[in-house]
């Protein structure tokens, strides 16, 4: 059992650089017509355990990895299992790229996205539709095709309400593994009706999922950085499966938007972050894009806190309605236009 539970504890903080990485650099290799991130792209945000994973191991350091050994003994092999889960998940996202030769579809008509909305809800996934703008690929990044479908998956309020404690962790390695399948289940869906699909896993990714999602139309990202969600709130993962099937049902929208505006005057997940690593006012990228989080500060945290998720936790669209925070936003923004006029 000790050497089960040192097992999860080593793969916890390396298991990006371990996992990800031998298949991620072989596909980027040979990937020589591709879709690549352009000059304004970011780099991913764990691209620091790829380029200097020592210094942040390092940084981590055993002795700040707060564990409770009697707790770990009953999910240990349960943490083993959805991590083999996840890595069989990455592998499959990359080595499946091989069945899309000879794959010529490139138009589907109404029923299929009606068949493919159900195959999704199947799996627990709420799908949305969107052409990937290059600066959301990640710096160094490539992706086979330009159209996007964005998966979202929940993970269980009772158990992210137990943040940071163990609970909360395993969940989101359920959600990470579970994803990861959903989305091979939806490329294979796509491959089984003709069309060419490549997987985005929800571990690591090409793309920068928040926005990506948020362009789909599914919700928009909060001061957290975190996709919420009129159904999930933020408590979700997120994934997509790319496509060059030309009259994908687009379903950008902007109607989330005002999200930006509650979250720039709430700032609880700034207040309760453990270590201080949401930013009170976030860096402007030359992209568009935002900084909301301090890497150097989350990440540590994050892998020595069982993926931390306090952010999630302490979020207003966690604890309430989603239609009531709308509703009592937009009386108050009216009090004030009122006043104001």
């Amino acid at each position: 059992m000790e050497k089960l539970i040192k097992a999860v504890i080593s793969s916890s903080s390396s298991s990006l650089v371990n996992i990800i990485a031998p298949f991620e650099i072989r596909y980027l290799e040979q990937c020589l017509n591709c879709i690549e991130s352009d000059a304004n792209s970011s780099p991913r945000g764990d691209s620091v355990f790829f380029t200097s994973p020592d210094e942040v191991l390092k940084e981590i350091g055993e002795k700040n990895i707060r564990l409770d050994i009697e707790k770990l003994k009953s999910n240990s092999e349960r943490l083993l299992s959805l991590l083999n889960k996840i890595k069989e998940g990455i592998e499959e996202s990359f080595t499946s790229i091989n069945e899309n030769e000879g794959l010529t579809k490139t138009k589907a008509d109404e029923s299929f996205w009606e068949e493919l909305r159900d195959f999704a809800r199947e799996n627990s996934v709420v799908i949305g539709f969107t052409r990937v703008p290059r600066n959301l690929i990640f710096k160094g990044k490539k992706i086979l095709y330009p159209n996007a479908i964005v998966l979202a998956m929940e993970m269980e309020k009772s158990e992210i309400n137990k943040a940071p404690e163990q609970d909360a962790g395993v969940e989101s390695i359920r959600v990470y593994a579970e994803l990861g399948e959903a989305a091979n289940k939806i490329a294979k869906f796509l491959r089984n009706h003709g069309f060419k699909a490549q997987v985005s896993h929800p571990l690591g990714g090409l793309v920068l999922y928040p926005l990506l999602a948020a362009k789909a139309g599914l919700g928009y990202p909060g001061r957290h950085g975190l996709l919420i969600t009129p159904k999930f709130g933020p408590r979700q993962r997120l994934a997509a499966v790319f496509t060059d099937i030309r009259n994908m049902p687009y379903t950008d929208s902007q109607e989330h938007k005002w999200i930006s505006d509650f979250c720039s005057n709430c700032g609880l997940c700034v207040k309760e972050c453990p270590s201080g690593a949401i930013l009170e006012t976030p860096i402007v990228n030359q992209n568009g894009t935002q900084t909301t989080i301090d890497q150097k500060k989350c990440f540590p945290y994050f892998a020595t806190n069982f993926g931390c998720s306090v952010c999630i936790k302490v979020c207003p669209f966690n604890i309430m309605e989603h239609s009531k925070i709308k509703e009592t936003y937009q009386h108050k923004k009216d009090e004030i236009l009122k006043r104001s006029g």
